[in-house]
């Protein structure tokens, strides 16, 4: 059954144990539930009407209590004081929703990192991270959008047997929230971390240089499984393509129009957004073979060469519906979805002196190695190599880029 959602004034008892609590930096908390049973509170009905019938249903022992606090008394729940306990008005402009136990729990964990490429989410990937925090909290970061991650994320349970204790998404969609003190709290407490997609023009607006950042650095080095998805997946090299210039009627930056122009209005780079193990000197790119980004892919490492920012440029491009898992040790396995086309990552490398870029002038790139790694094989970051893999190499001319494929493809079947 599809949830419903109303606001709960302070102190009102719930009617049952709640699905999901909403805690927004307003004071404002919303309860979704998806049982079959539940109060239907309309809009015009009295607010002495909604406390009464809450009263009257209530189960013993579970409450939302005090101003923008949840706690909760559930048997083997844990202790309501180690919960979350979010500013009654915060002071940035975050939304809260947790599903699960919101009492804080400690997991043993174990590292490792997830760059999915968009597309439908894969099980597998979720799986894995679950497994690695342990079964603690499992925390969904994102700059819009709704907390539909939980109760897909909550209802998981691994081959030996681990749940996650909870889950949350938090919205953070505005620099004050990236300085919010419960956001940061947020952070340090999880047991995984997961960057949703969206729009990585709004990740760097609202988080580059705030210590939302750092906090996501601390969870990697306190061995805490991190992870992303589309635009959360491009934000977790060391550089990445910003799109801030976009609007809303643009289309999105194409290859044919970045190999014309390497410097294209529409080509804004970032650099050090994040620091993560295996991805220095990296740059990443989602939904790869689908939106045919080999072409804006050269260009971007071409621009980081030109700038100075590495004397060897690196990229992975990941076709959508497809992941890899990063082990502590570098070694990335390519997974994918059970619906995934073409399903692959790309390894790319240019070095300084075998690309050019001029502006107004089409790139030139003598020489970029490119390693196809298909499902069920590995690839190692550290040595940027694998043991099974299609290897060929690319040139870029006059706008066009060329492949010394068999098959002169960018993307070999």
């Amino acid at each position: 059954m599809k949830a419903e959602q109303f606001k709960v004034g302070p102190s009102v008892a719930v009617a049952e144990i709640p699905a999901r609590i909403g805690i927004r930096s307003d004071g404002i908390r919303t309860l979704s539930r998806s049982s079959d049973t539940f109060v239907r509170l309309a809009s015009g009905i009295a607010l002495g009407l909604a406390i009464l019938l809450s009263m009257v249903l209530r189960p013993q022992g579970t409450s939302l209590v005090g101003e923008g606090i949840a706690a909760s008394s559930i048997p083997g729940a844990g202790d309501p004081a180690s919960a979350l306990q979010p500013a009654p008005h915060g002071t940035g402009s975050y939304e809260y929703y947790l599903t699960g136990n919101p009492a804080d729990v400690t997991t043993r964990t174990r590292p490792g990192l997830v760059l999915m490429g968009g597309g439908a989410d894969i099980d597998e990937c979720f799986e894995w991270m679950i497994e690695r925090s342990g079964g603690g909290d499992f925390l969904v970061l994102r700059t819009s959008g709704t907390d539909a991650y939980n109760s897909y994320i909550h209802e998981m349970i691994t081959r030996t047997g681990i749940r996650p204790d909870s889950v949350a998404t938090l919205i953070v969609g505005s620099r004050e929230a990236a300085f919010d003190p419960f956001v940061l709290d947020a952070i340090s407490r999880a047991e995984a971390v997961w960057i949703a997609g969206g729009d990585q023009a709004m990740h760097v607006r609202c988080w580059q240089g705030t210590p939302v950042l750092k906090a996501i650095e601390a969870a990697v080095a306190r061995g805490v499984p991190v992870g992303g998805t589309s635009s959360g997946l491009d934000v977790l090299g060391q550089f990445l393509f910003s799109s801030e210039n976009d609007t809303a009627t643009m289309d999105n930056l194409c290859s044919e129009d970045a190999l014309q122009d390497p410097f294209h209005d529409q080509i804004t780079l970032v650099r050090d957004f994040l620091n993560l193990p295996h991805l220095g000197g990296v740059i990443l790119e989602s939904h790869f073979v689908q939106h045919d980004r080999m072409g804006r892919l050269v260009t971007f490492l071409g621009r980081i060469l030109e700038s100075g920012w590495t004397s060897e440029a690196r990229g992975i491009g990941i076709q959508s519906n497809t992941a890899l898992l990063v082990d502590p040790d570098g070694s990335a396995m390519v997974v994918a979805g059970p619906d995934a086309i073409v399903p692959a990552a790309y390894f790319l490398r240019i070095t300084r002196e075998a690309a050019m870029c001029r502006a107004g002038e089409p790139l030139v790139v003598r020489l970029a190695t490119v390693d196809q790694v298909r499902p069920g094989e590995t690839f190692s970051l550290t040595a940027w190599r694998g043991p099974r893999m299609v290897s060929f190499s690319l040139a870029a001319s006059e706008g066009v880029l060329e492949s010394s494929h068999g098959s002169r493809a960018l993307y070999p079947e």
